[in-house]
C-alpha cells in the first residue's frame, strides 16, 4: 500500500510521511503519529517553507499543488509535502478531520481542552470530542 516513507517534524510532533493509493481519498498524503493517522488534503490551510501560508487545492505524489494566501488567492505553486506544516486551528475556525472514522468531514471547532478539540459536525447536530492534531483550518473552495 505504501510507496514512500519519510520522518518530519511538525507543530505536532514527529511524524511518518507515507504516499497511498485510497480510493475515497487518493489525493492525500498519509501522517502517523503513534496512533494517529492525519492525511495532507485539499482546502486546508498549510504553512509553506516555514514562512508564507497557502491552501492545499491537490495532492498527487508527494507534491501538493498549493495556492498562496491565506484564503489561497495568490500564486500557485507545487510543493513537496515534506515543506508544509499544517496550520493549527482555532477555536471558532471551521475545521477539516484530516484523520480517524470522520476523516474528511468538516465542522465547527467549539471547543479547545488541551490536545483535546471539541467539534461539531457539519449538517447534523453531532458533537464529537477529537484529538486536536487531527484537526486543520478548513478553507472553503
Amino acid at each position: 500500500m505504501s510507496d514512500q516513507v519519510s520522518g518530519k517534524n511538525t507543530r505536532f510532533g514527529k511524524v511518518k510521511i507515507t504516499s497511498n493509493n485510497m480510493d475515497h481519498h487518493s489525493c492525500a498524503e498519509e501522517y502517523s503519529d503513534e496512533d494517529v493517522e492525519v492525511r495532507f488534503m485539499p482546502d486546508i490551510l498549510v504553512t509553506v517553507h516555514n514562512s508564507e501560508v497557502g491552501v492545499i487545492r491537490d495532492v498527487s505524489d508527494g507534491m501538493c499543488k498549493v495556492s498562496l494566501g491565506s484564503g489561497g488567492e495568490g500564486d500557485t505553486i507545487m510543493v513537496p509535502s515534506s515543506e508544509l506544516e499544517i496550520v493549527r486551528p482555532r477555536k471558532s475556525d471551521h475545521v477539516k478531520i484530516l484523520g480517524g472514522s470522520y476523516l474528511g468531514l468538516t465542522c465547527k471547532l467549539i471547543g479547545i481542552d488541551g490536545l483535546d478539540a471539541i467539534v461539531k459536525i457539519d449538517g447534523n447536530l453531532d458533537v464529537k470530542i477529537l484529538d486536536l492534531a487531527l484537526l486543520a483550518k478548513f478553507v472553503q473552495p
